[in-house]
């Protein structure tokens, strides 16, 4: 009669609650496995070395936005953090990362102490200013995009996700930086014109290497023998070429300045005319 029962529809939700809960609850699991293994360890050292880079980051613009210490060390941790606490929340993984293991917190909220009381005092020490002020934060944020890029595709890998949703979560792992300039009210840089902001692109660009690099990887080493490298690509490897293209598009961007990496729309419907 085409309706369903109460209890039948009862079973329906949990098995598929359940069938959920296993995915995530193998995932976890699998993990912690491989916590103390040595790629491991370094995804973790290089997503603590991104939220500290962009919490010193935030704070720091924060405190050049007016705001007193407790404001910026909130948007120095939201910088850090919120990008990691928005791809565990899309993909379920609650409590969030910094939650279960709270170093990063411990680790956002000291980096967000030493930029907005440590970083003024070495521009002024050093005479920086300016160009060259804005020089140091744009290398800064380029060192965290790379590190974040790596980290987020690694986030949709572990859970089982496709190559370009992977990469893509190398993107949305640095809206941290987005909510940032919200707080401050700063122009928003995700994907301005200016190719001196240029997060989205050179963030999918290192996302997108680490997890190219990580299927060359499996590729390699499925069967019983390697095809290309034996033993594969070491993580560290993967990490560092991942990282460096976010890195290298962005010191691209800052060369090309103020043209940008690419055109508007209505630069580019003048030039489709001509």
């Amino acid at each position: 009669d085409g309706l369903m029962r109460p209890a039948e529809w009862k079973r329906l939700v949990g098995r598929t609650a359940f069938a959920h809960h296993e995915r995530l609850v193998l995932s976890e699991f699998v993990a912690k496995a491989h916590g103390q293994h040595l790629g491991q360890q370094l995804l973790r050292g290089t997503a603590l070395l991104g939220v500290c880079f962009f919490s010193a980051s935030g704070s720091h613009a924060a405190g050049e936005a007016g705001m007193h210490a407790v404001g910026a060390l909130l948007v120095g941790a939201v910088t850090g953090l919120g990008g990691g606490t928005v791809n565990n929340v899309v993909v379920g993984a609650t409590p969030v990362g910094w939650m279960r293991d709270t170093a990063f917190l411990k680790a956002a909220l000291l980096a967000g102490l030493l930029g907005f009381y440590a970083w003024p005092l070495v521009e002024r020490q050093l005479g920086c200013g300016g160009a060259a002020a804005e020089g140091v934060r744009f290398g800064v944020e380029s060192a965290a995009l790379g590190a974040l890029a790596v980290v987020g595709a690694q986030q949709g890998i572990v859970r089982g996700l496709s190559p370009l949703v992977s990469a893509c979560f190398g993107v949305t792992i640095t809206l941290g930086g987005v909510m940032r300039d919200v707080l401050c009210q700063r122009e928003l840089r995700l994907g301005d014109l200016d190719g001196c902001q240029s997060y989205a692109l050179a963030s999918f660009c290192g996302g997108a290497v680490y997890v190219g690099l990580r299927e060359l990887h499996v590729w390699n080493c499925a069967g019983s023998t390697h095809k290309l490298v034996a033993g594969g690509l070491p993580i560290g490897l993967r990490i560092a070429l991942g990282a460096s293209t976010a890195i290298a598009v962005r010191a691209f961007a800052w060369q090309r300045r103020p043209e940008g990496l690419l055109s508007g729309m209505d630069e580019c419907a003048d030039a489709n005319e001509r």
